[in-house]
């Protein structure tokens, strides 16, 4: 779209928050046309196969828990698909981007490299900060849900900061589609990137 010249025709007939908030949109609905072939090519060999799933007997996954991971799932989504949708924006090339979508992605990674703190210690301050804290908790509240009974308050809370953040940063990366630096071409990096981001860019 940048090199093309696409983005500048784009943002001539829509604002940067229905742009933003359409690329996410029809990425997400992407993705979720991909999981449903896989659960439905799961199904089919399931049913099909002539060979069962190695099923522990017993194992029952709790309808709560489901509801939540997908609620946790798209929230997260939303969060983490933004700040990228904003980062390829401002890269005049795929290559450019590997360095800040590794910063970006950092809280992620924090979360699974301490994920097994949070299964050992379910209700430990740090776990609950982690299951709250919105650019951790898609992972770590699951992890927390699936050891321990976690009080309701407490996974509602984790979902409205998602939310919250989810919209802060589509408004925040919504201001790199109005920067006339978006089409200079100029190599992002961190720096430029946070920069941008917050309106502080020239």
């Amino acid at each position: 779209e940048k090199k093309n010249r696409v983005m500048e025709i784009l943002l001539s007939s829509v604002t940067p928050n229905q742009f933003i908030g359409g690329k996410i949109l029809a990425l997400g609905l992407l993705g979720l046309l991909m999981f449903a072939a896989y659960v439905g090519i799961m199904w089919m060999i399931a049913n099909f196969g002539g060979q069962g799933l190695n099923i522990p007997a017993g194992y029952e996954l709790p309808t709560t828990l489901l509801v939540w991971a997908t609620i946790y799932a798209v929230l997260g989504y939303a969060m983490y698909g933004s700040l990228m949708a904003g980062l390829g924006a401002l890269a005049p090339d795929v290559k450019d981007t590997r360095s800040t979508s590794l910063l970006l992605m950092a809280p992620m990674i924090v979360a699974y490299m301490f994920n097994i703190i949070v299964i050992e210690a379910p209700n430990s301050i740090f776990a609950i900060f982690l299951s709250l804290f919105p650019l951790t908790s898609p992972v770590s509240m699951i992890s927390r849900m699936t050891v321990t009974d976690v009080p309701p308050w407490q996974q509602v809370l984790a979902a409205v900061l998602q939310l919250l953040t989810a919209l802060i940063i589509v408004r925040l990366v919504a201001r790199l589609f109005r920067a006339q630096i978006l089409l200079s071409g100029a190599a992002p990096s961190p720096g430029r990137y946070l920069k941008v981001l917050f309106g502080r860019a020239a």
